[in-house]
């Protein structure tokens, strides 16, 4: 998703997981951040419940700006 996008929007109705999916996103790019890696692998992402890799997150360490948008 962000390996080939700079930019996303989340949109969903209430309750369908979209400030838990971008803490969750915050979360990888603040741990690569700290470890000054260059990269956020599909390493880096936990894996599904068939323990396969997500590399949905995979690109380039990016500092995560979160603007919520009032109703």
């Amino acid at each position: 998703m962000l390996s080939n996008n700079r930019w996303i929007v989340v949109l969903g109705d209430p309750g369908s997981g979209k400030t838990t999916f971008v803490r969750w996103l915050v979360s990888i790019y603040i741990q690569a951040i700290s470890q000054n890696k260059p990269a956020v692998s599909s390493d880096d992402s936990p894996q599904d419940a068939e323990h396969n890799n997500v590399d949905s997150v995979a690109g380039p360490t990016r500092m995560p700006i979160l603007i919520r948008v009032g109703e």
